[in-house]
């Protein structure tokens, strides 16, 4: 080998290793916002069911932070359905990927059901 080709390979993997860690990060931070959600959303339906069996708004929230902490929990009366409202921030540790999510990146689910009332 010539000693000009192993100068020139190191060159080429200092370049492309930034881009590399960042999309691998990226990878990293999208399936974390893809997991919180899917988690909110099994969380919305369990927080359904706590509301169709009379608890309160404390009691749904103690319970569903049992599983993981969330950001606020509302629930409120709109147009004869209630809507149950979830919500969890996920913090980016991509950099740069707060120019296109805000950082923390806010993940909201709402579940609407009739009100039998």
């Amino acid at each position: 080998m010539i000693p000009n080709e192993r100068g020139q390979a190191l060159i080429e993997f200092v370049l492309i290793l930034p881009v590399f860690i960042m999309l691998i990060f990226g990878v990293i931070d999208f399936g974390r916002i893809f997991m919180t959600k899917n988690s909110l959303i099994n969380m919305t339906s369990d927080a359904v069911k706590l509301y169709e069996k009379n608890k309160n708004h404390d009691e749904i929230l103690a319970v569903l932070n049992k599983e993981e902490k969330l950001e606020s929990l509302e629930i409120y009366e709109k147009d004869s359905l209630i809507y149950i409202k979830l919500s969890k921030n996920v913090s980016l540790i991509t950099p740069g990927l707060n120019l296109i999510f805000k950082n923390p990146y806010k993940i909201t689910t709402t579940r609407v059901i009739p009100n039998e009332d």
